[in-house]
């Protein structure tokens, strides 16, 4: 069952690397994401938002957490454990729509990111062999059509 909690200015929701068995909905209030939060290398990501919803990596593969979210202001949130969230959603579709559409624009980024950092600092063979490595890895969690990216066009046929 969901519940609410309530969360001063500058605490933290999520510490990056930790494992979290819930995700949070922005009820009021503004929350920071970092990467190595507190660190000389410290990176904002960006602010979420109200009705924004956050954590759900974390939650749905049971890996750490890749940021930390610091509470910007008086935060007021709703926690959703492991256990409930298909409830929560099932009652909550548009909340479930919205989870998705941040999915994807995320693996979107991720995309854009990855092909700007190849560009940048890899010659061709590197680019190669990186491919290769990511289409191996792929398959062997059960994806099979990535040539979308520039980087496996080479890779037509191989399959």
């Amino acid at each position: 069952m969901p519940k609410m909690i309530k969360l001063s200015e500058n605490d933290i929701v999520i510490q990056e690397g930790s494992i979290t068995s819930c995700m949070y909905k922005i009820v009021s209030g503004k929350a920071i994401v970092f990467l190595n939060y507190g660190k000389d290398s410290e990176i904002c990501l960006g602010v979420l938002k109200e009705e924004a919803l956050f954590g759900e990596h974390a939650m749905l593969t049971g890996s750490p957490s890749p940021y930390t979210i610091v509470a910007y202001c008086e935060l007021v949130l709703l926690q959703i454990e492991a256990d409930g969230y298909e409830t929560f959603f099932q009652e909550n579709v548009y909340n479930a729509i919205d989870l998705m559409k941040n999915m994807s624009k995320t693996i979107a980024m991720l995309k854009t990111d990855l092909n700007l950092l190849m560009d940048e600092y890899m010659n061709e063979n590197q680019k190669k062999e990186a491919s290769n490595l990511m289409l191996k890895n792929a398959r062997k969690y059960g994806y099979t059509d990535l040539r979308s990216s520039p980087y496996f066009k080479d890779l037509k046929g191989r399959e």
